[in-house]
């Protein structure tokens, strides 16, 4: 029993660092779905104002994404 703790001890970092991971993904997730709603609602509102930035910060977003 002691040496199954010792080795859980070793390596308590791991799910620490998969809850980050898991988090940030779902923050992104998120994000990306937020953006692609708003980008929608401008092009169907004809705004085009501002749509670059939505869309280079949605390309930014789905890079992250890809890239995590």
């Amino acid at each position: 029993m002691k040496k199954l703790t010792t080795i859980l001890f070793q390596y308590k970092i791991f799910p620490v660092l998969m809850f980050l991971v898991s988090t940030g993904l779902g923050i992104l997730v998120i994000t990306q779905n937020i953006l692609i709603a708003d980008f929608l609602a401008k092009i169907i509102r004809h705004q085009f104002q501002g749509l670059w930035i939505v869309l280079f910060i949605l390309l930014g977003v789905l890079l992250l994404r890809a890239t995590v």
